[in-house]
């Protein structure tokens, strides 16, 4: 039986594999000329991410599923309804769906998705081999930009997860939320600072072993504190939660710059400017109507949301302790694009986090 987790757990790969099975089930009434359903990501990997205690079996990753089928039949799919339909199904948070075309397989970019679906990914529905059409060497690693659109993707995990002290701290379900969004955000920074070195691995623990070669005392450890979270997540509550967030924020923002320099070939003399700098590429119409859904790493439309939640993390400066200028900025940006919102930094982050989730159609 396919292993799913570190666990290595029969009753666990069960659940999974029934959760699975379910999923191509529905995948087949509605997409008939499906060719191969393949999981990638945490569980496709081995690496999922699943608590078990006495209240039973609950996973805490998304399942990522790539769906290879003809083009023309991908376009007709309603994707977003689709994935909430079957994530009601098995009772998980989300179920991401990955749509490729079956003809696009020998000339796919060089992405980490790609890079990681040739070689971590599990095909559990059609043609076992099909991930053999895929041309991507093992020689060749993604390049330094997939670095930069990750952790432009990772700043909603990082922004989202922060509630104001009180509850943080003491309400067990928001501080377990925040310790996953952390330990997503840590290997993030892991995979650009690796890439910056022109290395990459799929897997969290290789990764996190290169990485403890080349990085600080403090990052080491984070990282290997990540990889424990990853692997084996427990209720245990994150102490100092609003501490931890604020010395991942230093290391998050220092690999951002860092790579989004290199990326673009130009200096940011601080997140500020570089947020300025993502402003000037939105649209100038109402951007609130220019929204996409986020999907897949691409940074699409949503330079200027990405803008808003890196001044947000910016202006963050220490426990409940916020830069009103930065914060003032940030209001403006919010009511000229995103609506009515108070000067409260929390109502302006959940606004923030509604309209990244919640885009309209």
């Amino acid at each position: 039986m396919k292993h799913f987790t570190a666990h290595q757990d029969a009753p666990i790969d069960r659940k999974i594999s029934g959760d699975l099975e379910r999923i191509a089930e529905k995948l087949c009434m509605v997409l008939p000329a499906v060719r191969a359903l393949v999981l990638v990501g945490g569980f496709g990997r081995g690496e999922g991410s699943v608590l078990v205690d006495p209240q039973g079996i609950e996973c805490l990753n998304d399942y990522d599923v790539v769906v290879i089928a003809p083009r023309p039949a991908l376009n007709r799919l309603d994707l977003p309804g689709l994935e909430k339909t079957l994530a009601d199904e098995v009772n998980i948070w989300h179920v991401d769906l990955i749509p490729i075309g079956a003809g696009e397989l020998g000339h796919l970019p060089l992405t980490m998705l790609n890079y990681d679906l040739k070689r971590a990914g599990y095909v559990f529905y059609g043609e076992s081999q099909i991930l053999d059409q895929i041309s991507l060497t093992a020689d060749r690693i993604p390049p330094l930009a997939e670095a930069k659109t990750l952790l432009f993707n990772r700043l909603i995990s990082f922004v989202e997860g922060l509630e104001p002290v009180a509850e943080v701290e003491y309400d067990l379900k928001k501080n377990l939320f925040l310790k996953q969004q952390l330990a997503k955000v840590v290997l993030a920074i892991c995979d650009a600072q690796l890439l910056e070195q022109n290395q990459y691995f799929c897997r969290y623990q290789e990764k996190v072993d290169h990485f403890a070669d080349l990085a600080t005392a403090e990052l080491a450890s984070l990282a290997r504190s990540a990889l424990q979270e990853k692997l084996s997540p427990s209720r245990e509550p994150l102490q100092q939660p609003f501490r931890q967030w604020l010395i991942c924020r230093v290391h998050y923002l220092q690999s951002l710059m860092s790579v989004t320099q290199k990326v673009l070939g130009r200096p940011f003399d601080s997140p500020t400017e570089l947020a300025a700098h993502l402003v000037k590429l939105s649209p100038r119409e109402k951007f609130v109507y220019m929204l996409r859904r986020f999907k897949h790493g691409c940074l699409g439309y949503r330079p200027l949301l990405c803008a808003c939640l890196l001044l947000w993390a910016e202006a963050c400066e220490g426990v409940e302790q916020f830069d009103s200028c930065r914060l003032e900025r940030l209001h403006k940006l919010i009511i000229k694009y995103f609506g009515s919102v108070s000067r409260d930094p929390w109502e302006m982050k959940n606004r923030l986090v509604e309209v990244w989730y919640h885009c309209p159609q």
